[in-house]
């Protein structure tokens, strides 16, 4: 569930973009390794994904340049 786009977890429709925001949340594990959303169970999870702002750790700039960090925030919300 922690790689599922809002239109997913909503039951909406959805086209291709889903799939960058599944890539994005991918991309932001491995450089960070830990998702950007948290929930213990599905419904926080859930509530993390369709309501949570994307926050990068403390550190991000000391581990991705800005170019990079851009890039996450870019594919997470299907925007490439």
């Amino acid at each position: 569930m922690a790689y599922m786009a809002p239109q997913v977890v909503n039951k909406r429709g959805y086209s291709w973009h889903v799939d960058w925001w599944s890539l994005g949340v991918t991309i932001y594990e491995l450089l960070f390794y830990k998702r950007p959303f948290d929930g213990k169970d599905n419904v926080r999870m859930t509530q993390s994904i369709l309501k949570e702002p994307l926050r990068f750790p403390s550190d991000a700039h000391d581990k991705v340049s800005e170019a990079g960090l851009d890039v996450v925030r870019r594919v997470r919300l299907g925007s490439v």
